[in-house]
């Protein structure tokens, strides 16, 4: 069964897409959210994974989120996965691993990746998140959210090279469990 960090897919994924290939077309959050899980099959499928449970893992995310499971079959959805596919690949997301698998992994893993970081690195994941937070309460739009996180990361010395910018991202799962979901502040 997939852990609390279940939202890590739905809150933080949009990070990793919004720093390598933004996309000027606004869509609902929902239709963001379900692009996320549909990208996230169609990376793990290049992997050789099990399709059913990909989708199935997918569907249980976004269901549990109050996100309807039809919208994986959204014209719209189907395009943004599939342009974020085309354009940024799938080198943010670990390779050959299932949504369930990855989420624990974030719950044992996203607070230490968080209290070994650098300060700045540590100020970047709170920006990561207040940003998240702010996108998911409606308070940012997909494209301010993307210039938020994009002025953040270019307003420091923070390398964000794939691997880095994924480290980065897990570490702010951390953090956000640490933000009042209301106002997005720490608690």
């Amino acid at each position: 069964m997939i852990t609390s960090n279940k939202l890590f897919i739905l809150l933080f994924t949009p990070l990793l897409f919004g720093l390598t290939s933004p996309l000027k077309a606004e869509i609902s959050m929902h239709k963001v959210k379900a692009a996320q899980q549909k990208l996230f099959v169609l990376c793990q499928l290049e992997q050789g994974l099990d399709k059913a449970k990909l989708e199935r893992e997918a569907k249980l995310i976004l269901q549990s989120n109050g996100i309807p499971t039809q919208l994986t079959e959204d014209k719209e959805v189907i395009d943004r996965a599939q342009s974020l596919f085309d354009g940024a690949g799938c080198d943010v997301f670990p390779k050959g691993v299932y949504m369930s698998d990855w989420a624990k992994s974030l719950e044992k893993d996203s607070e230490e990746i968080f209290s070994k970081a650098s300060k700045e690195e540590q100020q970047l994941m709170k920006e990561f998140s207040y940003a998240v937070c702010k996108y998911n309460n409606k308070d940012f739009t997909l494209e301010e959210r993307d210039s938020y996180i994009n002025n953040a990361a270019l307003g420091g010395s923070v390398v964000l090279d794939t691997d880095n910018l994924k480290r980065l991202v897990e570490g702010a799962v951390s953090y956000l469990r640490n933000l009042d979901k209301n106002t997005c502040s720490s608690i």
